[in-house]
């Protein structure tokens, strides 16, 4: 399907791709089997099409009052920001449990636009405008307007993580800055 003539048949195969995704619980990939070599393959396919950004881009959820997010989808391929850093120093911040004994790549695992890892960073970055990134702007929302129509403000189910002054933000800011073409 990945290779049918037929934009919108390909379109589907993209769409449906978004229900492979990372689980970073070794039980869950014992009980489920690793992605494996073929499922990489794949996603690595799909990242390259030309129809890739456009399909991650129409599933980003509603915000502010019922808008899209700013934020495009960027395929992997494009992105221009530094994995080694990602690595070292955002995905342990990722992987930090809160106040309430969770942390993002906890309740994020399995998610398919964010999950915590760098296969989906791209979803949730804005390099044009850093500040506008869901990766930054969840985190520091509450979750009094969770689930209310025609919320004005951003919510997040999972409460406010840290604020605009705190290390993970501003490590997470620097780091998405870095990858401004």
């Amino acid at each position: 399907m990945l290779d049918s003539p037929d934009r919108e048949t390909r379109k589907y195969a993209q769409e449906a791709a978004l229900l492979v995704r990372e689980a970073p619980f070794p039980a869950v990939n014992k009980l489920a089997g690793d992605r494996g070599a073929s499922i990489q393959t794949i996603s690595d396919r799909l990242d390259s099409t030309p129809d890739a950004a456009e399909v991650a881009k129409a599933y980003h959820p509603p915000t502010r009052g019922g808008a899209r997010a700013a934020v495009a989808a960027v395929p992997r391929r494009e992105l221009k920001l530094d994995r080694p850093y990602f690595n070292a120093r955002i995905e342990p911040i990722l992987h930090a449990k809160g106040k309430d004994g969770y942390a993002c790549a906890d309740c994020h695992a399995t998610h398919t636009l964010f999950n915590a890892t760098w296969s989906t960073m791209g979803n949730v970055i804005d390099v044009a405008h850093p500040e506008d990134s869901l990766v930054l702007r969840k985190p520091i929302s509450s979750a009094e307007t969770e689930g209310a129509v025609g919320a004005a403000k951003l919510a997040h189910g999972g409460g406010q993580r840290w604020t605009k002054d705190s290390p993970e933000y501003q490590t997470i800011l620097k780091w998405i800055e870095g990858g401004k073409q």
